[in-house]
């Protein structure tokens, strides 16, 4: 399970990776910012900034919840997805951004997307659609495949976690060798 959560390798390049955490960090951010919390705090357009200082309610919008609910859910159960939507943005785009958790969390965007790309529309095109929800799936996806990449976290925590294995191995191979002498 550790693995699945927190793997991550680092790219051919340090180029490629100082890329790759510029990618992550704008669309872990542009999710978590411009999707998950301007819904949770009801903050829509930039003019609304003094929302964010009234002490507005966290949690998503009745035309959010009507939206949710026109997908076929019933309204008691609507209003708990669309929570549940809004709060994956916000929580899954800075997992994303900080590299932590990132497949896990890519994956949870990867599969709202896929929703909202593909079954939200009344006449999705899967394959040549100019829809920014289907450039998001993808790109969710693309996050899920290669994970964090050198410069997140979860290569910090993996790279501990393979350093730690690799002395406890040494260590085990030692006493080993120490009972072989003996």
């Amino acid at each position: 399970m550790k693995k699945l959560l927190f793997h991550a390798a680092p790219l051919s390049t340090r180029g490629a990776d100082a890329a790759w955490l510029l990618f992550r960090l704008h669309l872990g951010l542009s999710i978590a910012i411009g999707a998950g919390w301007s819904k949770l705090v009801g903050l829509y357009t930039a003019t609304e900034a003094d929302k964010l200082t009234a002490g507005a309610a966290a949690g998503p919008p009745d035309w959010f919840v009507q939206q949710v609910a026109g997908l076929g859910f019933t309204l008691p159960s609507a209003y708990f997805w669309a929570a549940l939507a809004v709060w994956g943005e916000f929580a899954g785009g800075l997992l994303v951004a900080l590299g932590l958790g990132t497949r896990l969390a890519a994956f949870q965007l990867a599969v709202q997307f896929l929703v909202i790309a593909f079954f939200w529309y009344d006449k999705p095109e899967p394959l040549i659609g100019m829809y920014y929800q289907q450039l998001l799936f993808w790109a969710f996806v693309l996050v899920t495949g290669v994970g964090g990449g050198r410069y997140s976290i979860d290569y910090r925590i993996w790279k501990h976690t393979a350093h730690r294995r690799s002395t406890q191995a040494a260590q085990s191979d030692q006493e080993f060798a120490e009972l072989l002498v003996r």
